[in-house]
């Protein structure tokens, strides 16, 4: 899992707390964000996507809201 980056890890942790009080149980919160991160890790083992270019996604984001 040493392919994701910081990025998604933190987007990652913000879905985990949002569903985690959404769903409040924290089994179902974590098969929730395991699932998450196997379907990226698949989509960018495939090369289907490309994790890094999300990243630039992001970032774009946040700087467009400042």
């Amino acid at each position: 899992m040493d392919q994701l980056n910081f990025i998604e890890i933190i987007i990652l942790i913000i879905v985990f707390i949002f569903s985690f009080k959404i769903l409040k149980s924290f089994l179902k919160a974590i098969i929730l964000l395991a699932v998450l991160i196997l379907i990226l890790y698949f989509l960018q083992t495939n090369n289907i996507i490309n994790l890094k270019s999300y990243g630039v996604f992001y970032q774009n984001i946040l700087n467009f809201r400042n």
